[in-house]
């Protein structure tokens, strides 16, 4: 996948950034359950909410220009539902469906050429069906993902994935890896 990576999901937000700029741990420790807004070293703001202590409900990340550049949602400290990650520019980069907790772990030895690495009974925490969107805002490329903080940087395709080039559908490719249900 050849994507500009503008932000990353909670608790990893910004490129480069290490996640204890947001300290999004303690915050929680520390704050009464509602709406919260922190803005970090670098001027990024984070619209979020806590209940009992965890994130639960819509998160909002915008950059230091005051773009939005990540809707989510959140319940129990786990994403659910929709995420969607957009440029600076107010770009499309991608859109998440049906996030949820991933039952699939990936058999030892696995060799993910593609990706670069061999892993070793790997189970990513999160499944859920992407679209990535070309700069032009055309679909380039959907199908489902298995990741733990981010499916851009450490997304493995999984089952059948369909390209597109302009937003014409012109391929489909099985993504066959090694992989067992739990």
């Amino acid at each position: 996948m050849k994507y500009l990576v503008i932000i990353f999901f909670l608790p990893i937000l910004v490129k480069g950034q290490d996640a204890d700029s947001f300290n999004f741990d303690s915050i929680k420790k520390h704050s009464t359950d509602g709406y919260h807004t922190v803005i970090n070293k670098d001027s990024m703001k984070i619209e979020f909410y806590t209940k009992n202590g965890k994130l639960n409900g819509y998160e909002k990340c915008y950059s230091k220009n005051g773009e939005l550049v990540n809707f989510g949602e959140w319940k129990n400290d786990t994403m659910v539902g929709n995420s969607f990650m957009f440029e600076e520019n107010g770009k499309i980069i991608c859109a998440e469906e049906n996030i949820s907790i991933n039952n699939i772990v990936i058999d030892s030895g696995t060799n993910l050429e593609d990706y670069g690495h061999i892993l070793n009974k790997y189970k990513p925490m999160y499944i859920s069906y992407i679209k990535f969107y070309n700069e032009d805002g055309t679909l380039a490329e959907e199908g489902i993902i298995l990741y733990s903080d981010n499916p851009i940087t450490e997304g493995v395709e999984y089952g059948k994935w369909k390209y597109y080039e302009h937003g014409i559908y012109k391929y489909e490719k099985y993504r066959n890896i090694n992989l067992k249900p739990k």
